[in-house]
Formats: C-alpha cells, structure tokens, sequence
C-alpha cells in the first residue's frame, strides 16, 4: 500500500466502520467481522503554540488540541506522525515556570529526576507517544525563554533556522513514524 492509499484508509476506516455497524444492527443476521477493517498502525500528534508564553504543545487527543485552540492556543497543524506502540514518550509538565511548560522525554531516568525537582508526570507517567520509524524528531533548545524553552520538530529548515536564532541543544529526541505538516513555521521562531 502506497503513501496515498495509507492517507486515505486512516481518514476512511473509521467511516467504513461506522457503516458496517449500522448494516449489521439493521441486519443481524450479517456478522461484522474483525477483517472488514484495516489496522491503523500510526496516529497524528497535533502541534499548538501559546503566543502569550511561548510554548509549543503536542498531543495526540483531538479534544485536547481543540479545547486549547478555544482557549488562545494556535494550532499549527500536525507536528508528526507517531506509531502506536515503540519506546514510550513521556510528558511532563513544570508548575513553577511562568506561564508554565512541558518537556516530552524517551528517558525514563530523566522524567523521574525531573519529578525530584518539581515536574509533574502528564497521564499519571503513562506515555503520551512512542518513538519507533525512520524520520527524525529534533528537539531545540532556548536558555533565554522562561517558558516553552523546548521545541520538537521533524522540519529541518525550523531546526537550523531555531539553531540560528541562538536556541541551543540540537539534536534527535526519538524517531516517528512520519513527518509533520506544521503552518507558519518562521512566523514566531
């Protein structure tokens, strides 16, 4: 299956699914079967940007993305493509910042001693996201921000142009499954 046939089976499966359940509660008699599905293997992680505290954020939760753009956050589109299972992704988020700020780690050693200082681990530790493909994720990061002193990106025209800019830190976080799409990328940075 081709890039293009992958798109449109991860947008069109849930329809599909949708409809073979309204035939089969309309027919009983026609057994919806587990092969009438194609298996979704990756999942969009939306990308926001707080242009009041500077903060980038990626999540995987449709709500929570949209709960956050009603709130000020501007939503930049998909930051990648994540696969569903793979080393595990952990967010955790820093009280004390002003303005408040995440960190998103593959290292179990670092969330725990970041927890020792007073970060909090988002989704009771469980991970937000697994590392597993073939694209590279960059992380940057910025000693003069007091808060969203990280950003995450597959693009690397925004890494370099980020490094550029005097933010520090360049180098892979994990892999994911595919890059993103992110808007406005030199807009803000």
């Amino acid at each position: 299956m081709n890039r293009r046939q992958k798109a449109l089976s991860r947008y069109f499966a849930p329809c599909a699914m949708a409809a073979m359940m309204v035939v089969s509660a309309l027919n009983p008699a026609l057994p919806v079967m587990a092969a009438d599905f194609q298996d979704v293997d990756t999942v969009d992680i939306y990308r926001l940007y707080n242009p009041n505290t500077g903060e980038h954020f990626y999540t995987q939760d449709v709500h929570e993305r949209d709960v956050l753009a009603d709130n000020g956050w501007k939503y930049e589109g998909i930051g990648w493509r994540s696969y569903l299972n793979g080393d595990p992704v952990y967010r955790l988020y820093n009280p004390n910042a002003v303005g408040g700020d995440h960190y998103y780690t593959i290292s179990a050693p670092e969330a725990r001693s970041l927890v020792l200082q007073g970060w909090k681990l988002d989704l009771e530790g469980k991970p937000v996201f697994y590392s597993k493909g073939d694209v590279n994720l960059y992380v940057q990061y910025n000693p003069k921000a007091k808060s969203g002193a990280h950003n995450y990106t597959t693009s690397l025209k925004e890494f370099n142009t980020l490094l550029e800019k005097g933010w520090q830190f360049g180098q892979i976080a994990w892999k994911v499954a595919e890059a993103g799409t992110p808007q406005d990328l030199d807009s803000k940075n």
